[in-house]
């Protein structure tokens, strides 16, 4: 709108078009998705119908029942959905093909999981409780599973599991975070912490820590001596427990890069955006770099520039990539929200930024040339627009394709 729009875009305007109320560019998002996706997964043409039946539905509810904790277009909420959609269909891991029946089913569960969290995940909490309810009846019909969950269930609880073909629960995938046993030193008690643990398994029939073990190595999860030395050699600042929230936001972040997109984070101050966003970046593997930028009301174009020049390495005349011994680069922009508005209310490193994602590169202003950046991914951590931080444009927030809005909750 031209609310949005800079004065320089103004002031060449013969004309001002709004569009109308319609949510033409909904469909056509849905479209252009599964018109590429139906070539590789034919059960998409279910998906198409699908997401278009649940959006005309849920997005008016959204607008009108639900508190946003980042302002949102529609377009970016259903991009979102397909985003997510793609990044689990193109795990070649799980659809190879070989199943058909199980894929199938398989594809319908992923879908739910992506429409919950690429409708909600930008919802303050009391929105997500009353998306969850709203959606539960309508996905119980397109996903047989989903009614499993019983009628009282938090849809953004649980995630899918494929080797079951169900959901579970968020919880399942927490690592237990069990302190060291004290060691006695009195000399009262100076048995092993396993012969204790066997005499307690005996006497009150629990499991005992070897059985715990070995269940989570069946499982593939961490068992406690992992976790014991992970703890050790630790500083105090870099033990981060997860919970179900980082947890989930884990699992997204991983597919929504899988497939080359951005996200932008959100949550109130105190609610673990750093840390848990630190851990993410120390968990990364090895062929994936990460630079981390911390920008401030002083922060200029040109710093955001010199960390790409900077983490960067030149791939041809006119192009940029990760260096020879990574495949691909993830940029932290913290506090993505703080830089100061200049005379006409724009944010100029977020305008270089939102430039960046729209056409994929750059003017460098000394050779006068235009550079492209690829295999890079961005990571924008802001807290809500109050306290002094300006609020994100509408004008930014319709160059969202790439930058997917996932609201940590405290």
């Amino acid at each position: 709108s031209a609310a949005s729009a800079s004065p320089a875009t103004i002031s060449r305007c013969g004309i001002v078009f709004f569009e109308n109320k319609e949510r033409r560019e909904v469909e056509a998002v849905v479209h252009s998705w599964a018109q590429h996706l139906e070539r590789k997964f034919p059960q998409a043409s279910n998906l198409r119908r699908w997401t278009l039946e649940i959006c005309r539905e849920a997005l008016p509810f959204i607008e009108k029942e639900c508190t946003e904790a980042v302002p949102s277009l529609d377009a970016t909420l259903v991009s979102t959905v397909c985003n997510l959609t793609s990044a689990c269909l193109l795990d070649e891991r799980i659809f190879s093909g070989e199943d058909e029946q199980r894929e199938a089913l398989l594809a319908a569960m992923f879908w739910t999981s992506a429409v919950v969290w690429g409708l909600g995940g930008h919802l303050a909490e009391e929105g997500r409780a009353k998306l969850s309810r709203f959606l539960l009846p309508r996905l119980r019909a397109k996903c047989a599973e989903v009614g499993e969950l019983g009628e009282n269930v938090d849809l953004f609880a649980v995630y899918v599991h494929p080797e079951s073909l169900s959901f579970a629960p968020l919880s399942s995938l927490l690592t237990p975070r069990l302190p060291p046993t004290p060691r006695s030193t009195s000399g009262k008690d100076n048995r092993s912490e396993a012969a204790r643990e066997g005499e307690e398994g005996d006497d009150a029939g629990e499991e005992t820590s070897e059985q715990r073990d070995e269940e989570a190595r069946r499982r593939g999860r961490p068992t406690r001596e992992g976790f014991k030395w992970e703890i050790c050699g630790q500083s105090l600042y870099e033990i981060f427990i997860p919970t179900e929230q980082t947890v989930a936001e884990k699992i997204f972040l991983d597919q929504l890069f899988s497939v080359n997109k951005s996200c932008f984070l959100c949550g109130e101050t105190g609610a673990g955006k750093t840390a848990s966003v630190s851990a993410y970046l120390r968990e990364l593997p090895h062929e994936v770099g990460s630079t981390t930028l911390r920008l401030t009301g002083k922060t200029r174009s040109s710093a955001l520039q010199a960390l790409l020049q900077r983490s960067l390495v030149r791939n041809g005349r006119a192009s940029l990539g990760p260096p020879a011994d990574r495949t691909q680069v993830l940029l932290l922009l913290d506090d993505v929200n703080m830089p100061s508005p200049d005379f006409s209310g724009e944010q100029r490193p977020l305008e270089f930024l939102r430039y960046l994602l729209d056409t994929g590169g750059f003017y460098d202003p000394e050779p006068l040339a235009f550079k492209s950046v690829r295999d890079t991914n961005f990571l924008l951590v802001a807290a809500p627009p109050h306290g002094g931080r300006p609020n994100v444009s509408r004008r930014q927030a319709k160059h969202t394709e790439a930058r997917h809005i996932i609201y940590i909750r405290t």
